[in-house]
């Protein structure tokens, strides 16, 4: 039986780059609260500083949060009790890690949001962009390779743990 270029282009696996595979994924350390207080003290853009408060308040991946929309958000329908709903609709299919992640986002009464709007998204980065521009400022100020953009959702696992609210809620 010969593997001839056909049975070469129906591979299910052609393309896929196989190259982490085998590694040990990268564990991503919480910061502690003096670390925090340093990350807030720079001198971030309103956005940024908006986006990163979204994280440490919610403990959203950071691409859930880039891509959320106003239609998404949701300060009527339960008395006083602001979210965001990470649940696709017929209208707009979301984005999430795991079939787990799809959830209501509480979002806390001191966040200051922008002025909502009907429509549209709340951050204008492109896909990547936010990452790229809050790393190297991370790397910079804590000068430790495991703590990045994603170490904001280690830390409100942790305090949250630390509560002793059951993982499912967050």
């Amino acid at each position: 039986m010969s593997c001839g270029k056909r049975h070469h282009k129906n591979n299910p696996f052609w393309g896929i780059n196989l190259g982490r595979r085998g590694k040990r994924p990268k564990s991503w350390q919480p910061f502690t609260r003096d670390e925090l207080y340093e990350v807030f003290r720079y001198d971030w853009d309103e956005e940024l500083r908006l986006l990163l408060a979204l994280l440490v308040a919610t403990g959203m991946r950071l691409e859930e949060a880039v891509e959320l929309t106003w239609d998404r958000f949701n300060d009527t329908e339960y008395q006083g009790i602001r979210y965001v709903s990470l649940l696709s609709t017929r209208f707009e299919e979301v984005n999430v890690k795991t079939q787990s992640s799809v959830r209501y986002v509480i979002i806390h009464q001191d966040l200051e949001l922008p002025q909502v709007l009907e429509t549209g998204r709340l951050f204008s980065f492109r896909h990547g962009e936010a990452g790229q521009r809050i790393n190297p400022v991370l790397e910079t100020l804590l000068n430790n390779p495991r703590k990045r953009v994603h170490s904001f959702r280690q830390t409100f696992k942790l305090m949250y743990r630390g509560e002793g609210v059951d993982e499912q809620f967050y």
